[in-house]
């Protein structure tokens, strides 16, 4: 097997988790061409262990510093330095499967030219130190082969099922050239930037090659401190602002009915995440909802004993009961 493979790893002050991460790289064999890890000038101990693996693997392991400048520009030095073929973004918490990118190459190289590949994602925690199949894994009914990317976007953001989803951003091989036409991550976005960047991906693709025999680990923190549960003002204005150009990118490509109540319902459930923090952000997303398709169902917003009350008083109603019972809790 050619090396083909660009890895391309951001890292900040991830010193514990580096270890499991690059390993995970190396054992995926002769396909990788080089793993690059851009450093956002950490401050702990990450730069002595990479400095290390550089050392060990001087062939393979590349390393940048980009400072303070972000996680989607840390992946965009990276890209902008990258030799591979195809690309493998990886976060430096995150482990990849074994055996997960040869098969993935094996299926894009049997493929149409201009295809991009994805696979399952089982989530752990910081604190699981083994990978086993007790580990929770992600819902599966949204990812399928396919050469409509624009189906593929909207089955994903529930336009079919009612219920939408999520891939984690090590789940996805693409290739170089793919992502040249899709154009480079958006430094402006604090969040969902991953969701914003694969929809370009995927609707510069020749379509989508699904294999459920391989796997990646994502790793979910139960703290608050993560960017990814920010709940600021200006977090949350950034994840309407990834929503309409999410919107924007779908709706150029095609209107199908299941896009349009796909996207919609990404906005009634970005207004119920704003609601009643932020009211001016969920009503603005709430008029989208109405403009775009007023019948996409309403999201989960909890147990079944809310899910019940939303039922019964509104979804507004109950989040305000909620939000009043959290205080006196």
């Amino acid at each position: 097997m050619k090396k083909l493979v660009s890895v391309i790893i951001p890292n900040y002050n991830k010193d514990k988790y580096l270890t499991a991460c690059i390993d995970s790289c190396i054992s995926q064999g002769d396909c990788i061409k080089e793993i690059i890890i851009v450093d956002d000038h950490s401050t702990d101990k990450s730069w002595e262990i990479l400095s290390q693996y550089q050392k060990e693997f001087p062939d393979i392991v590349k390393l940048y510093k980009n400072t303070k400048k972000g996680a989607c520009s840390a992946r965009n030095y990276g890209l902008k330095n990258a030799s591979g073929s195809y690309i493998q973004f990886l976060d430096s918490d995150d482990i990849l499967g074994e055996e997960k990118i040869i098969k993935q190459l094996f299926d894009l190289e049997k493929a149409e030219i201009g295809c991009v590949s994805i696979c399952r994602t089982i989530y752990f925690f910081e604190t699981d130190y083994h990978l086993d199949s007790n580990l929770e894994i992600g819902e599966l009914y949204f990812l399928e082969s396919t050469n409509k990317p624009d189906f593929f976007l909207a089955r994903l953001y529930g336009g079919v099922s009612g219920k939408g989803s999520m891939i984690a951003q090590s789940a996805w091989l693409t290739p170089l050239n793919v992502i040249k036409k899709a154009g480079y991550w958006n430094e402006n976005l604090l969040k969902d930037q991953d969701g914003e960047f694969f929809s370009r991906v995927v609707l510069n693709s020749k379509g989508i090659i699904y294999n459920p025999q391989v796997v990646n680990y994502y790793r979910k923190f139960r703290s608050n401190i993560s960017i990814a549960n920010n709940r600021s003002y200006e977090s949350s204005k950034s994840l309407l602002s990834a929503l309409h150009l999410k919107r924007e990118h779908l709706f150029s490509y095609s209107e199908l009915p299941e896009s349009r109540k796909g996207i919609a319902r990404l906005y009634l459930e970005a207004a119920t995440l704003f609601f009643p923090t932020y009211e001016d952000l969920s009503t603005e997303a709430e008029q989208y909802y109405m403009e775009i398709d007023p019948s996409a169902p309403v999201p989960v917003i909890g147990g079944p004993i809310i899910e019940i009350m939303k039922h019964i008083f509104g979804w507004k109603n109950t989040l305000k009961i909620k939000r009043t019972i959290k205080k006196y809790i």
